[in-house]
């Protein structure tokens, strides 16, 4: 009877209803869309980090990553092709790539330029690693001579596809060594310091190089990215010492503090929305409440009690706020669809060269979670607004406005 009730007084002041509806409609709309735009840009950040840096994360000898090392090379992995067998075989684990970075010059017989090197195994990482932007070329696959550099890089040796460079380092032992690679891609991820100063070559042409052969890290790619605390713990178990570490962790001031700071921002917007939505509801509903003091006097003089008020007004604040919160949910469906669906084009993003646009990202969770939180506070500012009214004697209440 009260819901009845409460709908039907909804339609006696339609231009007041549909005010209250915009309000409510708005702030869902802005809340959704800026919690899809923030997680956006976390779900583009993470992938950018997960398929362009690190995997899901990566396996180490216990104590060689954060400290420093006069022999590096002793502190890197040994018998890596039997572990990286073992980690594929675990349920959570897609695929696993062995890595060694190192400091090398790279020469293209006129110029040396310092470079900072990686061997990987190019054909596996071709598949995974796949967000590189390729100003000429491509992966570097299963070339075994190949190399694939930066765009700084090659711009400063002044090489394309097909030219030849000499890379010149020092082996495990002490002495110098040198190869020759034939250059196959020329990448960049918009970070001049990666840009102008990376390359990649086979994990067999680095080993080669150095004469090892040893590898310095392996790198996890996952099934699905929840899988990784399952995963840690499984690969801690091959051996007792490894160390395992998340890209979260690998990447901690890019990736880590970016998202802590994303967050503070959306609690501020959403405290900033939230209180627009509640004054703008509890001032129309003060004034709709205020002209309706009469009727609400009747209804008390009638044996209706304050609690029997509230019920009513709160019933009506809920119906108004389901109304509001479904209209806003459809807004951002119908942007997110239409206007919205190659992204939001952004400036470059700091330490970064190049735009990207950043696609809205929603969870059901986001989605339930901005619906009922404008409703709760639209139904609250209602009551809110209810109160000193319903509580007022009576007679005062029946006094003509």
């Amino acid at each position: 009877m009260l819901l009845k009730m409460a709908i039907r007084n909804l339609w006696r002041n339609p231009r007041r209803t549909a005010v209250t509806v915009t309000t409510i409609c708005v702030g869902t709309a802005g809340l959704l869309l800026f919690q899809g735009f923030n997680s956006g840009v976390q779900v583009d950040h993470g992938d950018f980090v997960i398929h362009g840096k690190h995997g899901h994360g990566q396996v180490f000898l216990k104590g060689y990553r954060g400290e420093s090392h006069d022999k590096p090379w002793q502190m890197w992995i040994q018998e890596s092709d039997s572990l990286a067998a073992s980690i594929e075989k675990l349920p959570e684990v897609q695929s696993t790539f062995q890595r060694t970075k190192f400091s090398a010059l790279v020469s293209n017989g006129q110029k040396s330029v310092g470079g900072y090197g990686v061997g990987i195994e190019g054909a596996k990482e071709a598949a995974f690693f796949n967000v590189l932007t390729f100003i000429e070329g491509g992966y570097l696959g299963d070339a075994a001579d190949g190399i694939v550099l930066g765009k700084g890089l090659a711009r400063a040796l002044k090489v394309g596809i097909g030219g030849t460079v000499m890379i010149v380092g020092n082996t495990t032992a002490g002495s110098i060594n040198g190869i020759e690679a034939t250059v196959v891609g020329i990448f960049s991820i918009g970070q001049p310091e990666v840009d102008d100063h990376v390359f990649q070559i086979q994990l067999t042409k680095a080993r080669e190089l150095l004469d090892t052969d040893r590898t310095e890290l392996i790198a996890i790619g996952l099934k699905n990215d929840d899988m990784w605390k399952n995963a840690s713990a499984a690969i801690s178990q091959l051996r007792q010492d490894l160390e395992v570490v998340s890209f979260a962790e690998l990447d901690k001031i890019w990736y880590q503090q970016t998202l802590d700071w994303l967050d503070a921002q959306f609690g501020v917007i959403r405290t900033i929305i939230l209180a627009i939505v509640i004054l703008g509801i509890f001032n129309t509903a003060s004034t709709a409440i205020m002209e309706r003091t009469r009727e609400f006097g009747v209804l008390r003089a009638n044996g209706e009690s304050a609690s029997d008020i509230l019920r009513l007004l709160s019933l009506e604040g809920c119906v108004v706020a389901m109304i509001g919160g479904l209209c806003g949910l459809a807004i951002v469906l119908a942007l997110q669809v239409t206007v919205l669906r190659h992204g939001i084009p952004m400036p470059p993003p700091p330490g970064y060269t190049y735009l990207k646009p950043v696609h809205l990202h929603f969870t059901n969770h986001m989605v339930a979670s901005s619906f009922l939180t404008t409703a709760f506070v639209a139904a609250l500012a209602t009551v809110g607004a209810g109160i000193r009214v319903a509580r007022q004697p009576i007679s005062k209440s029946l006094q003509t406005v």
